[in-house]
């Protein structure tokens, strides 16, 4: 289920059966860049990170960086332990 489609930002619930096909293409993409929790970012970005509702323990964060712009890439787990929303922001 699509939330949000524009430009700059992208947000999607799915399933969690379907999450290691969606990161392998993240990863295929943007190579593999999970950020572990406590990752020191410039202001920037983690002012970019809070405004997309931050991230937390159970969360998984990718941030890459672009010639003039960094993209971020959430996952959220659902308590329900069914579902996953994505995020996909380009700063």
């Amino acid at each position: 289920m699509v939330r949000a489609d524009t430009k700059d930002y992208f947000e999607a619930v799915v399933l969690k059966e379907k999450l290691a096909v969606l990161i392998e293409r993240i990863e295929a993409v943007f190579g593999s860049q999970k950020l572990p929790l406590g990752t020191e970012f410039p202001a920037q970005i983690q002012t970019a990170i809070e405004n997309l509702g931050g991230i937390r323990g159970n969360q998984s964060l990718y941030v890459f960086n672009c010639e003039n712009s960094f993209n971020i890439i959430m996952l959220w787990p659902w308590g329900d332990g069914k579902r996953v929303t994505l995020k996909m922001s380009k700063q």
